[in-house]
C-alpha cells in the first residue's frame, strides 16, 4: 500500500515524501497446522520484517515448544532454525481440545484449538476443465460431502496431481463455512485450483480438512490482504486475527483430516 501511495503522489510532487514503512520492534510469529496429513508436523517461530523487507521467512532458533492434549505433553524438537517437529508416533484425536506453549526471550505465548472431526468424502467426480481454444484435454476434481451437524464448522479441501503436489496449502485449495447450510451437502464443488488441472491418467490427491470457523476467518483474512485491490481509497491493510495470546501473531490449528487418492481414466 506505502509503495502504491507513493507512486501515486510522485506524478504530482518532486520534493521527497517521508513515508512511516512502520520499521518498529519486530513482532514474533507462532504458526502450527497439525493433522493427519503424512506430512512432517511442526510448529514454526519466526519474526516479522518491515514492510519493504525481505520476501523469506526470518526463522529464529531456541524457543520451547509444548504441545498438550488431556492425556499427554509433547516436548517438540527444534531440528531445523526456526521448525519444531512432532514425535513421528503422535496421532491426531478427533474432537479434542490441544494446548500449544512456545516459550521465547523470557515470554510465554499459549493458544488452544479444538481438533473437530471432519465428515467422509462421499463422491469425487471430474468435469470438463478445458477451454475452448485449448488443444489438450484438462479435468477439474469436483468432490462431495455431507457437513457436521451444529454451526461453527469451517472447511480447506484440495485436489492435486499426486506426482506434481502443491505444497501451498491455502492458496491452492479453497475454503467453505456452514453459516447458511448447517448440515447440508457440499455437492459436486469444485476443488482443483485452475492453475493445477489433471489430465487423463493423472493420480489425484484429495484432501479435506475440518479446520472449524475461527480458523476459516484467519485465513480469509490472509488471502483478503495477500490479494488487496489497488483502489487507493480501498481500507487499509489490517492484520489477521490470532488465537495466540501474549502478543505473538499467527495461528495455532489442529485438524482432522481425510485423504483419498484416485485416477482419472
Amino acid at each position: 500500500m506505502c509503495i502504491l501511495v507513493a507512486s501515486l503522489f510522485s506524478s504530482c510532487y518532486r520534493e521527497p515524501i517521508d513515508l512511516d514503512l512502520n520499521e518498529g520492534d519486530p513482532t514474533f510469529i507462532i504458526g502450527a497446522w497439525l493433522s493427519e496429513s503424512p506430512d512432517h508436523q511442526f510448529v514454526s517461530t519466526s519474526i516479522s520484517s518491515n514492510y519493504l523487507g525481505k520476501l523469506t521467512i526470518d526463522y529464529v532458533e531456541g524457543a520451547v515448544v509444548t504441545l498438550s492434549d488431556q492425556d499427554k505433553s509433547y516436548l517438540l524438537e527444534e531440528r531445523v532454525k526456526g521448525k519444531h517437529f512432532l514425535p513421528q508416533y503422535w496421532k491426531l484425536t478427533s474432537d479434542q481440545e490441544y494446548k500449544l506453549e512456545v516459550m521465547f526471550n523470557d515470554k510465554i505465548y499459549t493458544a488452544e484449538h479444538e481438533s473437530r472431526s471432519v465428515p467422509e468424502i462421499i463422491e469425487i467426480g471430474f468435469r470438463d476443465g478445458s477451454e475452448d481454444w485449448e488443444s489438450i484435454q484438462y479435468y477439474e476434481t469436483t468432490i462431495s460431502f455431507l457437513d457436521n451437524a451444529g454451526e461453527g464448522d469451517g472447511y480447506f479441501y484440495r485436489a492435486f496431481n499426486k506426482n506434481n503436489s502443491v505444497k501451498d496449502k491455502i492458496n491452492r485449495g479453497f475454503l467453505r463455512d456452514d453459516k447458511f447450510i448447517d448440515g447440508i451437502l457440499f455437492e459436486d464443488v469444485v476443488a482443483t485450483d485452475y492453475e493445477y488441472r489433471h489430465q487423463s491418467g493423472d493420480t489425484i490427491v484429495v484432501e479435506l480438512y475440518s479446520i472449524g470457523k475461527e480458523a476459516l476467518d484467519y485465513f480469509n483474512d490472509i488471502l483478503s490482504e495477500s490479494f488487496r485491490s489497488e483502489d487507493p481509497f480501498a481500507s487499509p491493510p489490517v492484520n489477521a486475527r490470532s488465537n495466540i495470546s501474549g502478543g505473538a501473531a499467527g495461528y495455532f490449528l489442529v485438524s482432522d483430516m481425510v485423504q483419498r487418492e484416485v485416477i482419472i481414466n
